[in-house]
């Protein structure tokens, strides 16, 4: 299946290393993924069982 235009427009947004918009905007994402994680991890560690 050939790429559309649209594909192709996609595939630049996301790996065009001038876009530091979409950068930014990926790093925002991993940077809160990784915060949430670390989150529940703490939770799930140093939360006492209350069962």
């Amino acid at each position: 299946m050939p790429p559309t235009n649209k594909t192709i427009r996609n595939y630049e947004f996301y790996t065009k290393p001038n876009n530091t918009k979409r950068k930014q905007h990926i790093h925002c994402i991993t940077t809160a993924t990784t915060l949430l994680r670390f989150a529940l991890l703490a939770i799930y560690k140093f939360d006492p069982q209350k069962q």
